[in-house]
């Protein structure tokens, strides 16, 4: 007693699933990472960019103008720029690739470690 019938048609439908299968799976692994790794670790380090060129920026206004320049920053990008040093709290552990990606670039371009301080909002989702 067999879980398949011994007919030609079943032999020959499950060579033909196990071979699409495994030839899926090897197509959507050579995609991800010859595809969508480097473009996300491009797209990290673009913003990256932005975020210390918005920040330097920031730096160099007058405090009086600092305030609408983080305003600008926000709504345009939604980047938050303040003056206080939040630390990182126990809770905080995120496990998103693209954010240590973004604090790998952010490192590589300045020499320095960082953390994301992740804020939680009701407003979006």
């Amino acid at each position: 007693m067999t879980l398949l019938p011994r007919s030609i048609f079943w032999r020959t439908f499950v060579t033909l699933l196990l071979s699409f299968g495994l030839y899926a799976i090897i197509t959507i692994a050579i995609i991800l990472y010859a595809g969508v790794r480097p473009l996300e670790e491009k797209s990290a380090d673009d913003l990256a960019s932005m975020m210390l060129t918005s920040l330097q920026t920031w730096v160099m206004l007058p405090e009086s103008a600092r305030e609408d320049y983080a305003d600008r920053v926000w709504a345009s990008n939604h980047l938050k720029i303040t003056a206080e040093v939040p630390g990182v709290s126990e809770d905080q552990d995120y496990h998103l690739r693209y954010l240590s990606l973004i604090e790998e670039a952010l490192e590589k371009r300045t020499g320095n470690e960082f953390h994301f301080k992740v804020e939680k909002r009701e407003d979006r989702y």
